[in-house]
């Protein structure tokens, strides 16, 4: 283990969790404490569990008859690989004073101002916002960058809280065995095998859980053979049912207002033609709320 792969991981800051410094003589950035908060809990787990704090000692200055200054002396520990570690650090507020304005303010949550920034001062010694403590966010293309860095990722990530954890854990492995057959499918271009995969689940929850095992080009190759089989469907016999089956399917592979735009008018015609009233009243019933769930999204 390296003595800088804590640091490494918690150096880089999500430019959603900054905010321009206001109210002081100078100009910079800085880090949201609340994020600080959701940070240590990331690496060493609940606060008073894996890392807390503990306030030493805590006084006022006065300056004069009017300002006065809060400072904070804390210690924050935390549990690192079974190892204690503690860091000391002082925080300090304005109390009181006259604004630019000249009105007298007392600012009733110094202390706790105070706190916190002595508890962010000690995690930056351990990395955490590094960047930010370091200067790295002076630099207008390391902070363009680090947009372009995060957006990136919260675009791969997929949301599987809640989905995978609704399926039995057996069943959920014979599912991500089907998305590892799928995944291999796709590279060789079988689109009916996927597709014969994909009709075979009927249940909704077993279906999300099996779409959050599939990356994105996977996925958008399925969406895409999907529609093609629709329109390749042609006009099928009065009263056939397969193909309602399969329309239903393509709804829940469909991922964007567009392209579900599209679906719809290809299967109005589809079902039309199939003189499938009741069939038709399932899929507006579904499609609908397809296109809310999107439209929330």
């Amino acid at each position: 283990m390296s003595n800088k792969d804590l640091w490494d991981s918690v150096f880089k800051t999500d430019p959603n969790q900054t905010k321009p410094i206001s109210g002081k003589d100078y100009q910079g950035t800085s880090v949201k404490p609340y994020f600080i908060v959701e940070r240590l809990t990331d690496k060493f787990g609940p606060c008073g569990i894996g890392w807390g704090i503990d306030i030493i000692s805590e006084r006022f200055e006065r300056f004069g008859d009017v300002e006065s200054l809060h400072v904070a002396q804390i210690k924050l520990w935390y549990v690192l690989d079974g190892k204690r570690g503690e860091i000391t650090q002082m925080g300090q507020t304005r109390a009181s004073y006259v604004t630019s304005k000249g009105t007298y303010k007392v600012d009733e949550d110094a202390p706790k101002k105070s706190v916190t920034d002595a508890m962010t001062k000690c995690a930056s010694w351990l990395g955490f916002a590094g960047d930010v403590f370091s200067g790295r966010w002076d630099d207008s293309k390391y902070v363009n960058d680090l947009k372009k860095e995060f957006a990136e990722e919260k675009k791969t990530i997929t949301p599987t809280t809640g989905v995978r954890e609704a399926i039995e854990p057996i069943r959920l492995s014979e599912i991500e065995k089907d998305a590892q057959q799928i995944t291999g499918l796709t590279s060789m271009q079988d689109a009916d095998t996927v597709l014969a995969i994909l009709k075979d689940y009927k249940d909704q929850d077993e279906k999300a859980a099996l779409w959050t095992f599939l990356d994105s080009k996977v996925r958008s190759w399925i969406k895409k053979v999907s529609a093609d089989s629709i329109k390749s469907a042609g006009s099928p016999p009065k009263g056939a049912t397969y193909v309602h089956t399969d329309l239903l399917a393509c709804i829940e592979t469909t991922d964007d207002q567009e392209a579900l735009a599209e679906l719809w008018t290809q299967c109005k015609t589809l079902y039309a033609n199939a003189d499938d009233g009741a069939g038709w009243s399932e899929f507006k019933a579904k499609f609908a709320a397809k296109a809310a769930t999107l439209k929330k999204d």
